[in-house]
């Protein structure tokens, strides 16, 4: 019997979506089980629901398939009235989190931060923020001061000094 290396290809990519589909199973079951260390109570639409809460999430996992499967890891007093598989812990008080898989995230619960509140300093006038969470913030104005006092070094080429009695020089050089 003859193999060609396209069916031997094959054969190993199957084994191993087997194996990664067999271990994500064990690694929920666990998850289940390692919950805030406790064994999780398993409710499933009589659990604790918050009917003022709406669906939201401010820890959300997906997949890179498509269409996409998220799962929020948020831990919350109570579930949202439309989870439909809510865990809770049975330590007091309990902490819940719906099991659901969706193929999108929930709005996050608390706003991102603003980039005032960034690690851009308020002297900033141009602060660009990457979408992450938590976002990394730059300051992209004109290249930083580095010398500042009354006079320039000899190697500035250029000098910018302020109309003020002591004047206040900067090199501007880059």
């Amino acid at each position: 019997m003859v193999v060609s290396k396209s069916m031997l290809a094959v054969l190993t990519m199957l084994a191993m979506l087997i194996a990664v589909t067999s271990l994500l199973s064990v690694v929920d079951a666990e998850e289940q089980i390692i919950l805030d260390g406790e064994e999780p109570l398993t409710t499933f639409t009589d659990g604790p629901v918050d009917n003022k809460a709406k669906a939201c999430c401010d820890s959300c996992l997906c997949t890179k398939s498509m269409p996409p499967q998220c799962q929020c890891t948020d831990q919350k007093k109570k579930c949202y009235p439309g989870c439909k598989a809510c865990r809770c812990t049975k330590s007091f008080p309990p902490t819940c989190r719906c099991m659901d898989i969706n193929d999108f995230c929930y709005p996050q619960c608390s706003p991102p931060p603003s980039p005032s509140s960034s690690s851009c300093s308020p002297d900033c006038k141009m602060c660009l923020c990457t979408k992450s969470l938590p976002p990394s913030c730059f300051c992209k104005d004109t290249p930083a001061p580095t010398l500042s006092s009354d006079k320039c070094s000899d190697d500035c080429s250029v000098c910018r000094c302020s109309m003020d009695d002591p004047p206040n020089c900067t090199c501007m050089d880059a």
